[in-house]
């Protein structure tokens, strides 16, 4: 796929070396149900989205302030049935309304304990196998909020590094 051009017209942050690296989360996943903490442009939206919609899956969106963008790019790219905005902050307060996910994208708020409280509740929730990844892991950046969070939780057992693009990191449960 094409994705310089796909993330030209969709707008967003994303690189070409993250969508590469979503797709691969993707791919990896044990099942396909799809999680994304932070879906403001919708432009990481469009790539998981598109794999949702490759592999008959579902992605559930947690956003609570969705740009107009956002929709208008769900619609255009033809992922309203396989995408599913949840207007509400991560983590979920009421049940979640699908089973265990297989890939979990983090990229909500950027500081610190936000990070942690999404990887806490997501890598419990996360099925065996899964994959949680993060966005705007900056290696450079040793005091950046994602950054901080992410050498944290590495302290913690990984079964493995799955993959990293310019500002995704990934590992499987």
């Amino acid at each position: 796929m094409d994705y310089a051009n796909l993330l030209r017209t969709y707008g967003g942050s994303q690189s070409v070396a993250d969508a590469e690296c979503l797709v691969q989360c993707c791919e990896a996943a044990p099942n396909s149900i799809y999680v994304e903490i932070g879906s403001k442009w919708g432009t990481s939206t469009f790539v998981i989205g598109s794999e949702a919609r490759k592999r008959g899956g579902t992605l559930y969106c947690y956003e609570p302030n969705p740009r107009v963008a956002w929709v208008w790019n769900m619609i255009r790219a033809d992922l309203c049935g396989h995408v599913v905005l949840l207007e509400r902050e991560s983590p979920p307060k009421p049940a979640m309304p699908f089973d265990r996910p297989g890939f979990v994208y983090i990229d909500g708020a950027h500081k610190y304990e936000p990070v942690l409280a999404d990887y806490a509740f997501w890598w419990r929730t996360l099925a065996p196998g899964g994959i949680i990844a993060f966005h705007d892991w900056k290696p450079d950046c040793p005091k950046w909020g994602v950054t901080r969070a992410v050498r944290r939780i590495t302290t913690e057992p990984f079964a493995e590094r799955v993959t990293n693009g310019r500002g995704v990191i990934a590992f499987r449960k």
